[in-house]
Formats: C-alpha cells, sequence, structure tokens
C-alpha cells in the first residue's frame, strides 16, 4: 500500500521544517470549504487534509512521516539523548512525581486546615515548576531551530537522516514533557 504523502496533500514542500502558522491559517479556510455539510465538500479530501495538517503540524509525526517517505520505512528506535537533556528529563520525572504525591496528598485532606499544613509544599513545587517551564520552552525552541536548519540543508539537497532522528527524538521527549508539566502544574492549583 503507498503511504499518503502529509506534505503532497498540504501543498508544502517535503522537507523538516514547515512554517505552522501559514498552516493554520491554510487549514482553517481549506477545511471549511472540504467539510461535507458545505454542500460542496468531499469527506475522503476532508480527513486527508485535517490528517495532512495534524501530522506536519506536530514535529515529531512529520519527522516521522518525512523520514518514512523518504526511507521507505519507518524510523524505529530511539537515540540516546545527549547527556545534559537526559539530566534534565531526569530532574522533570523527579519533579512530577514528587508533585504527583503532593496532588495525592492534597486530594486526602478533609478540610480547609490540613489543606493549610501543605502550603509551603504547594508553595515550593509551584516555585519550582516556572523554571522547568522555562527550560522546556527553551528545548522547544531548540527543536524548532533544528529542524528549520534541516530544512534549509534539506533544501539545497542534504539529507541528514540521523540529524533528523535526534530531532524527532528530542521532540518526542519535550512534547511528552511538555504535557506531563501542565498536568503538575494543574494539580496542584489551588
Amino acid at each position: 500500500m503507498m503511504t499518503r504523502d502529509a506534505f503532497q496533500i498540504a501543498g508544502v514542500d517535503r522537507s523538516p521544517w514547515v512554517d505552522s502558522e501559514a498552516l493554520s491559517g491554510a487549514h482553517t479556510a481549506r477545511a471549511a470549504a472540504l467539510h461535507p455539510d458545505s454542500g460542496v465538500g468531499d469527506g475522503r479530501a476532508f480527513d486527508d487534509w485535517n490528517w495532512a495538517c495534524r501530522t506536519l503540524g506536530d514535529t515529531k509525526a512529520r519527522l516521522d512521516h518525512l523520514l518514512e517517505l523518504e526511507t521507505g520505512a519507518p524510523q524505529t528506535g530511539a537515540r540516546a539523548l545527549p547527556q545534559q537533556h537526559a539530566t534534565f528529563f531526569f530532574e522533570l520525572a523527579d519533579y512530577c512525581q514528587s508533585v504527583g504525591a503532593l496532588a495525592r496528598r492534597l486530594g486526602a485532606c478533609g478540610s480547609l486546615l490540613e489543606k493549610a499544613i501543605l502550603a509551603t509544599e504547594v508553595v515550593s513545587a509551584q516555585g519550582r515548576w516556572l523554571p522547568l517551564h522555562s527550560r522546556l520552552l527553551q528545548l522547544q525552541a531548540e527543536v524548532e531551530k533544528s529542524c528549520l536548519s534541516l530544512h534549509h540543508r534539506w533544501m539545497q539537497g542534504g539529507r541528514d537522516y540521523t540529524a533528523i532522528c535526534e530531532t524527532r527524538d528530542l521532540a518526542a521527549y519535550v512534547s511528552k514533557w511538555a504535557a506531563e508539566l501542565e498536568r503538575c502544574r494543574l494539580g496542584i492549583e489551588v
């Protein structure tokens, strides 16, 4: 079976980077035109368009798709992260584990007095969140910068599949930990 090409469906160059703002703007207008309830829409084309925009809008999914299209098979197996990133993700895991325990203790509180007793721990955990979140945002920017750099090399004929895999793996970790960190923040809101 031939693999669908999200780049072709969306009408963008096959590359590690896409202009997400332009894609988002185009998505709304084209989705409205293709929607089956529009009277002239096409359900299959609408589904393909939504799939293409979802795939290209997510860095990891886009890089996975690009590698599959270019090499003929999905690239599996995560590579080792650079030590500074691995250390940071372990720090995030430790933070999320401690916040999870704190959130469970808060949930078990039967009175405002019990919650007040935990207030200093909550404030401390909330204080640790912002620097971790800031570092995660820096990593997200690093992933986007890497995709843009790969894009420029790609457009000049350079195909560095190893660098694409490394960027994809980092994007996957960043995405996972961004969701987890947000869950932690919500778990200790008072």
